[in-house]
């Protein structure tokens, strides 16, 4: 009789995307086993693992330096690094009084490192989820001239030699990507030759999948928006990027509502902390939704601000998307570039005018071509199977890992 296994979460708290990523994979595995599930994270993360009804253990929050306008701040980054560096100690001894504590059989690392130093040194079988092995500088590290280029080189390589060491502590590496050509984020996936046989691309770990919903039109009904040209606009990011992003649609919104009585606007501000809701005619805002899925699925057009996560649900969705990505941020930017070429997006950058972002969104909910291109990528991509794929390589260690204690007969 196998004893009952236990499995310790490590989460990344920065935005909400790690987190949803490892609720998939945890349902799915309770759904399979007689599991114990443990999470340890920060931030807002904490509040829809709690909501979800798991243990989770909160630690110190860890997130890059954000100016008013939720632009990430190299130089107080740069600044405040042996605070970071503290910071990460914190997490590090924190995660291996928690790990001794609760003794889980495998442990899940979902873009913590501190999570897998602890592991290695406590000796416990890691499984790591990871889309960003390899460290992107931000633009105050813009090259000048040669001697710039090659600090900028050095420092980059430095950091993510070091990253891909620590990421490659695992069992398995599995990344929550396309392969190519429909990769979001290739330049942070560069792994070491000698890494890359534990490499493995999942594609997205979703909670719900587009065939679990009705049809976009029958949904559109219940929601009471049949006809209509559905934006979805999905506010994610820490509460900087959410208010600034919040405040960049604002002139959209107000044009559309002016004149066109077909557009219906449905916001969800990514705040689990609110259960405000508010609808108009043309306009409906949510701070925060259970199951935003369902919009998902009935929208003609998504805009967000191109995390990872974000992105790759609306990819096999099949929806064309307008990117407003985070400034200063390269895994943001880079998603919406690499999303944009594969003509299923438009880019707009925060600084662009508003008649640029009126037009961007125009396009794309008139012309056919990013939503026949969206729907054949979606096609693409649509034999992947992330969360079976995560759960069948937890539940393997788990049968290594797990003893077999022999029952006692009474007579």
């Amino acid at each position: 009789m196998k004893r009952e296994a236990k499995i310790y979460f490590g989460v990344n708290g920065m935005g909400l995307g790690h987190a949803s990523r490892c609720l998939a994979v945890a349902q799915c595995l309770i759904q399979q086993r007689n599991v114990k599930l443990v999470f340890s994270s920060y931030g807002d993360a904490v509040k829809i693992i709690k909501n979800k009804g798991f243990k989770v253990y909160e630690t110190l929050p860890m997130v890059w330096s954000e100016n008013e306008k939720g632009e990430v701040d190299a130089k107080t980054t740069l600044k405040q690094g042996p605070l970071y560096f503290k910071t990460l100690f914190n997490h590090l001894q924190n995660e291996a009084l928690l790990i001794r504590k609760e003794t889980p059989d495998v442990i899940v690392s979902d873009s913590r490192i501190s999570t897998i130093l602890a592991a290695t040194l406590l000796q416990k079988p890691i499984v790591t989820i990871v889309h960003q092995i390899k460290l992107l500088l931000p633009p105050l590290f813009t090259v000048k001239n040669k001697n710039d280029k090659f600090l900028h080189t050095r420092i980059e390589k430095a950091v993510s030699h070091i990253l891909n060491i620590f990421w490659s502590k695992g069992e398995k590496i599995l990344v929550p990507d396309f392969k190519p050509p429909y990769t979001l984020a290739k330049s942070h996936l560069n792994v070491l030759e000698k890494y890359k046989k534990r490499l493995s691309f999942i594609g997205p770990i979703l909670l719900r999948k587009p065939e679990e919903y009705p049809p976009q039109e029958e949904i559109k009904k219940k929601l009471k928006l049949p006809g209509k040209n559905l934006i979805y606009i999905s506010i994610s990011g820490t509460p900087r990027e959410r208010k600034s992003l919040f405040e960049r649609v604002k002139p959209l919104i107000k044009y559309f509502k002016s004149f066109n009585k077909r557009f219906h606007f449905i916001v969800t501000k990514g705040d689990p902390s609110s259960n405000y809701s508010w609808r108009s005619e043309r306009l409906s805002i949510h701070s925060w939704v259970a199951d935003r899925f369902p919009y998902l699925k009935a929208c003609d057009v998504l805009v967000t601000r191109g995390g990872h996560n974000t992105v790759s649900e609306a990819i096999y969705y099949g929806k064309p998307m307008l990117i407003i990505p985070t400034p200063n941020h390269p895994e943001h930017q880079e998603i919406a570039s690499n999303a944009e070429k594969l003509g299923i997006a438009r880019v707009v950058q925060q600084n662009e005018d508003d008649r640029t972002l009126i037009n961007a969104l125009i396009t794309l909910v008139s012309s056919d071509e990013y939503k026949k291109r969206a729907k054949y990528v979606a096609s693409e991509v649509k034999r992947y199977d992330a969360v079976k794929e995560a759960t069948k390589l937890i539940t393997g260690i788990l049968d290594r890992e797990v003893r077999v204690f022999p029952v006692r007969i009474f007579n």
